[in-house]
């Protein structure tokens, strides 16, 4: 089964913790996989990970996921369409200088965080291309930082695309 949850909050916090509720309170789900982005509040980013690592030793037939994207989840957009590797840590806010890259693609041009669903049919094709480019961004982050969840920057969104194709496809 499938179940798509929305937390009360972006905060990476707000999404760790309304998936521990939801998935206690349901009880039904084997594999919990939380999206967030890194963006600019590290310390709250930070805490996420220690209460996942808390509701991980306590949900003993539970495993959650934590899928970031660091600095935030229109990494993911971008990479269907070129690789960068290029830290956007360099202005006020990295989020909105990926997606003023992310709009310099015509596919992305008109982009806007709200109605991000609307690219979803143009992307589709893309995704073999940016799951691979994902997967080699966070290798080459994972070979120049060495802090596993800290690599600016990357993105995890290839674990779920991967395990949505796999349950599309039967397989597990």
């Amino acid at each position: 089964m499938l179940h798509i949850m929305k937390s009360k909050g972006t905060a990476p916090t707000n999404v760790i913790e309304t998936a521990i509720r939801e998935a206690s309170r349901l009880g039904i789900y084997n594999e919990i996989y939380c999206l967030f982005d890194q963006d600019s509040n590290d310390k709250n980013y930070i805490e996420a990970f220690r209460i996942l690592r808390r509701a991980a030793r306590t949900e003993d037939r539970r495993q959650f996921i934590a899928v970031p994207s660091i600095p935030c989840f229109e990494l993911w957009y971008l990479l269907h369409v070129k690789f960068s590797d290029r830290s956007y840590r360099d202005g006020v806010s990295p989020c909105e200088m990926l997606i003023k890259a992310l709009r310099k693609h015509k596919l992305f041009q008109d982009y806007q965080k709200t109605g991000c669903d609307k690219f979803y049919e143009q992307i589709a094709g893309m995704r073999g291309e940016a799951i691979q480019n994902s997967k080699r961004l966070l290798s080459f982050a994972n070979d120049s930082t060495g802090r596993e969840y800290h690599e600016d920057p990357s993105t995890r969104v290839h674990l779920l695309v991967e395990r949505l194709i796999e349950i599309a496809d039967g397989k597990r």
